[in-house]
């Protein structure tokens, strides 16, 4: 059975606006990305925010002339004119809520569209710079007015007739699965928690299934301040260190797991509508550096249906079996 999620839009009409943009593609320095993709940016923190950013409207003129005829094709079979559709870019990083238009085109002068757009020309919004959270930058044709009211028909001013996303990630954000906090006694109370509990997995508003630099919301995971203030303080090539801090990734991932799971909606979800959710970057962790995207894909599949074997095969990705041995022997032997 196909659970394909696909955004239900009552609207006739946007064939050629639909095939708008699919040859468009988003270079971050020398890096690219296709749309309604993600790219996991080799970038460091001092290189992030020197690398330009454009769009390449098409592969070669032959596609930047098509592009730009589905355009006015789209306009005219929804019965509007030109100027009355816009080409925008809208970049933005929900992590520092921030959002700018960084380009604007009435449809009536696309002639003018080059094959190559730089968004990075004059003052650097502040999505470009954000290195910890990545960005997105997404491109609409939209009504910039509204148009004559007609029954499945677009017609009010801001409505999308085309849309595609590109979405910039790093290491240090792609990576990211939880902040620790301090679990003490208020805390214990103020969550609902028994006096001895140690750790605790809060998702809070944090959706699982959703991309983790779209939400200002972290998950947390509470744990017990004295335990933690321990566990800073050990030596981190110690046994009981290591054993111990992979005891804690697999209890947040155990947790993790266990609430998408339940999460809404997770039966009609494919991969591509997870990609790096939290739960797409425990299974990330799972599949290993090497792993291929179909491989990741079919972690997905196996989740849906036995989350529990996703928690096994991370137990055995972070060897917490061997960091407890190692715990459990005599130090002079």
């Amino acid at each position: 059975m196909n659970s394909e999620v696909r955004e239900v839009r009552p609207f006739v009409g946007l064939g050629p606006f639909e095939q708008a943009f699919v040859s468009t593609r988003l270079h971050f320095g020398d890096e690219v990305c296709k749309a309604n993709e993600m790219l996991l940016s080799r970038a460091e923190n001092h290189t992030f925010t020197l690398k330009h950013v454009w769009l390449e409207w098409a592969d070669d003129a032959h596609g930047l002339s098509a592009m730009k005829a589905r355009l006015r094709e789209g306009a005219e079979a929804l019965g509007v004119s030109r100027d009355s559709v816009s080409v925008v870019a809208v970049a933005y990083t929900t992590y520092l809520r921030d959002a700018a238009v960084v380009l604007n085109i009435n449809l009536s002068e696309i002639d003018r569209l080059p094959q190559a757009s730089r968004l990075t020309d004059g003052e650097r919004t502040p999505a470009f710079s954000a290195w910890r959270s990545g960005f997105s930058v997404e491109v609409f044709a939209l009504l910039n007015r509204a148009a004559e009211k007609r029954p499945l028909y677009p017609w009010r001013l801001g409505t999308w007739l085309s849309k595609v996303q590109f979405r910039i990630t790093t290491e240090e954000q792609s990576s990211r699965l939880f902040r620790p906090l301090p679990l003490n006694a208020e805390r214990r109370e103020s969550l609902g928690l028994p006096s001895k509990v140690m750790r605790y997995v809060d998702l809070g508003e944090h959706d699982p299934l959703e991309a983790y630099p779209d939400q200002h919301d972290e998950p947390a995971f509470y744990i017990d301040e004295d335990y933690l203030a321990e566990l800073s303080a050990a030596p981190s090539s110690s046994a009981a260190s290591a054993a111990a801090q992979l005891e804690l990734a697999l209890h947040f991932i155990s947790g993790a797991v266990y609430q998408a799971s339940r999460a809404e909606g997770l039966r009609s979800r494919n991969f591509e509508d997870v990609e790096d959710s939290l739960i797409e970057r425990i299974i990330r962790l799972c599949a290993g550096p090497g792993a291929s995207r179909e491989d990741r894909r079919q972690l997905f599949a196996m989740f849906k249906e036995e989350p529990g074997k996703l928690i096994a095969i991370a137990e055995d990705k972070v060897d917490v079996r061997q960091k407890l041995l190692d715990n459990l022997k005599d130090p002079e032997e």
